[in-house]
């Protein structure tokens, strides 16, 4: 799940919307409707509290991405099956902004459980990663929009 937001300004007007989407085969799929945070215009001294909020977004939004994923990373770290709990310990967040979306990953693997996506995938074995995604999509989006509701306040 990521949060994409985008910002622009005019010389009266100002106005930032933010969307919660889900990248899905190479595509940005929103999850939710875009909502406006605000859209202003005439007062000086709003806009120019406004723009200082926009110029804040990219980190409020990967803030809000990355706390949107902690619970998941909890879920993944209790469903993964532990034998040394190398799995267990590599799971974590992972977040940055790029063109204006803010992405929060939930990673497993890596250098010191290389096999993660052999346990994930394998005919065999219970999956924990997309389990543990789809359960907590519904937290995630409320945990957004807790945070958006806070800013915008």
């Amino acid at each position: 799940m990521s949060i994409a937001y985008s910002q622009g300004t005019t010389e009266r007007s100002a106005g930032v919307s933010v969307v919660i989407v889900q990248r899905m085969n190479g595509s940005i799929v929103p999850l939710m409707p875009r909502c406006s945070l605000a859209a202003m215009s005439g007062i000086d001294s709003t806009i120019a509290k406004f723009l200082g909020l926009a110029a804040a977004t990219e980190a409020i939004a990967e803030e809000a991405a990355r706390q949107a994923a902690e619970p998941i990373e909890a879920a993944a770290k209790a469903r993964v099956p532990v034998d040394t709990g190398a799995l267990q310990d590599s799971i974590h967040i992972e977040s940055e902004v790029e063109n204006g979306v803010a992405d929060a990953r939930v990673v497993a693997g890596g250098e010191s459980a290389p096999y993660a996506v052999f346990v994930e995938f394998a005919p065999d074995n219970e999956p924990f990663l997309r389990p543990a995604a789809d359960d907590g999509k519904d937290e995630a989006v409320k945990t957004v929009e807790g945070i958006i509701a806070a800013v915008i306040r």
